[in-house]
């Protein structure tokens, strides 16, 4: 997962690599981890009080509300190979035992949430991916952010809080805000609820410092960047399981509700004359579709992640 957090490998080769996980077998899975752990290019064996030493450090570091223990099965399988290149160190340095950056990630069509080292708060939206050290908090607070997050800042004025985007960084010290930062998105939107924040490029330059209800867009390309008035707790409705949609198009709308919903929607015969507005919370995309055709009559087939929608 650290390889899709830094460019090594695409959201769509992830999902790949996932789907093959998810469609295996549990024994299959537990062959896996069992050859990897077994792998013979292991340089020494790792004893048996080593491997509940990783555990009880990696169970210190994870605070994520999940329900998904497939997940932490295929979690596993690709920590695992990361854990037995360390092998002679963890052999000779029983005390101190050194482990990668934690990674979670909310999969398409859901919804994390979780709360870091620190006290601080953190929602990811649908396809999103957090990373932070396994020493964070003890001398910085720096996390690394592919997607869409809401952050609650616990205050520490010895320790700013930073998270990284593939575009700009953001400076922080106890606040609320939303940042929209997905990976080649063409542009980046970081919106303030409560406290304040300073946007920097990555040489370390100040872009702009927000108070609340703004809007910060820039984008990633040339950091050009503008800053809009708005209600800014809008952007995070999210996070309580609220999607809000005011004055879109139907390609708008449609775009969002792929997101919202983990699915891939093809739109035809669109109408451009047509306007949204509305909130939906608990409602399934069928509810939503019925919704929709109230409004403006639509036909739709649904095969799996692939979805068409089609005007009449």
């Amino acid at each position: 997962m650290s390889q899709l957090m830094f460019g090594k490998i695409t959201p769509g080769q992830f999902r790949e690599l996932r789907s093959i996980l998810n469609n295996s077998s549990d024994k299959e899975l537990e062959s896996t981890m069992r050859r990897l752990w077994e792998d013979p290019l292991t340089p020494l064996p790792v004893p048996e009080e080593r491997n509940q030493r990783i555990v009880e450090v990696l169970e210190r570091h994870i605070h994520v509300k999940s329900h998904n223990l497939r997940w932490l099965k295929i979690a596993a399988v690709i920590i695992l190979p990361l854990l037995l290149t360390w092998g002679p160190y963890l052999y000779f340095s029983p005390d101190k035992i050194s482990v990668p950056d934690m990674i979670v990630m909310a999969e398409s069509g859901q919804k994390t949430h979780l709360i870091l080292p620190d006290g601080s708060k953190v929602w990811l939206n649908s396809g999103s991916f957090l990373s932070y050290p396994s020493d964070f908090g003890t001398k910085t607070r720096t996390v690394r952010l592919a997607g869409e997050g809401y952050f609650e800042v616990t205050k520490d004025h010895t320790k700013l809080f930073s998270v990284e985007t593939e575009g700009v960084n953001i400076q922080v010290h106890g606040t609320k805000f939303n940042v929209a930062a997905h990976p080649h998105a063409p542009e980046t939107n970081i919106s303030l609820i409560e406290g304040s924040i300073s946007v920097e490029d990555k040489e370390q330059n100040r872009l702009a410092m927000l108070i609340p209800n703004q809007t910060f867009k820039v984008n990633t390309g040339n950091l050009q960047f503008e800053i809009i008035e708005e209600d800014t707790q809008l952007t995070a409705l999210w996070s309580e399981n609220k999607c809000r949609v005011e004055n879109a198009t139907a390609e708008e709308v449609f775009k969002r509700m792929g997101y919202w919903y983990g699915l891939n929607i093809h739109l035809e015969n669109n109408n451009t004359d047509y306007r949204y507005g509305f909130t939906i919370k608990e409602e399934s995309f069928r509810e939503f579709l019925e919704l929709m055709n109230e409004l403006t009559p639509l036909e739709y087939s649904i095969n799996g992640e692939e979805v068409t929608i089609r005007y009449k």
